[in-house]
């Protein structure tokens, strides 16, 4: 488990405000620098203010700035390097991690692809493989659903002229450049719906879409290109979808 994990572990983040969550977010992506990092730091990378991130730290039950970057020191010099933690796989899908509002948007979502003529998953790397496993899930349940990994593919001509169409896209980070490429050409179209699942509510691609899922993971790279990032909240939430829409076909 990460130092940023292990200092929030048993705390209650449900009703994190949204300047909050932006902190709370930027510390589990840093882990490994918050340590090094002054509150000023941290107030710039997370875009608040120094007084928001002294507030949200004695939120979590430090008195003192030093006090919360001690924490993180002690708990980074328990964890070998590349260790792994399986409670870190059960915090990935605990309801803190999730906004109140999930249930409702994952209706809303399912509702989008009931009406829908053509369902599309969109995601580059590991979130291109993920929307296959999703559009199979999908197709399976008999709805016209297919997933792409290339963003020069003429996806136009497959939408369905007569009915909404709705195109997923999954992006850990909500700034992938292709995925954006594709929102800002759909933007235009008023037959087609975008839905964003990502890790970040303010992100570029949850800002453009019709409706965006988001929850809270943080940011695990190998060599700079190669993504590590958990997956599981992204599976899940595609799992709570797909099984809506079963549940409503009954």
């Amino acid at each position: 488990m990460k130092g940023g994990l292990l200092i929030f572990k048993g705390k209650d983040f449900s009703e994190l405000s949204d300047v909050e969550r932006a902190i709370y977010q930027f510390i589990l992506t840093n882990d490994d620098k918050v340590a090094f990092m002054r509150v000023r730091d941290i107030a710039e990378g997370s875009h608040t203010s120094p007084t928001s991130v002294m507030r949200f730290i004695r939120k979590c039950g430090y008195e003192s700035f030093p006090e919360f970057k001690l924490a993180i020191k002690q708990v980074g010099a328990r964890q070998p390097l590349g260790s792994t933690d399986l409670d870190d796989y059960f915090d990935s899908l605990n309801r803190k991690n999730f906004k109140n509002d999930l249930e409702l948007k994952v209706d809303y979502c399912a509702d989008l692809i009931m009406a829908s003529g053509t369902t599309i998953f969109m995601g580059i790397g590991a979130s291109g493989a993920i929307g296959s496993y999703a559009s199979r899930k999908l197709a399976n349940l008999g709805f016209n659903s297919f997933s792409l990994t290339d963003r020069t593919y003429p996806f136009k001509t497959r939408l369905n002229p007569d009915k909404h169409n709705v195109i997923v896209i999954l992006s850990v980070s909500g700034q992938t450049v292709e995925m954006l490429d594709v929102v800002n050409q759909m933007r235009s179209e008023d037959h087609t719906k975008v839905i964003v699942i990502t890790s970040d509510s303010a992100s570029p691609l949850a800002q453009k879409a019709d409706c965006y899922v988001d929850y809270i993971s943080h940011s695990d790279r190998s060599h700079v290109y190669h993504d590590l990032s958990s997956q599981l909240p992204c599976v899940f939430i595609l799992e709570l979808i797909i099984n809506r829409v079963r549940l409503k076909q009954d």
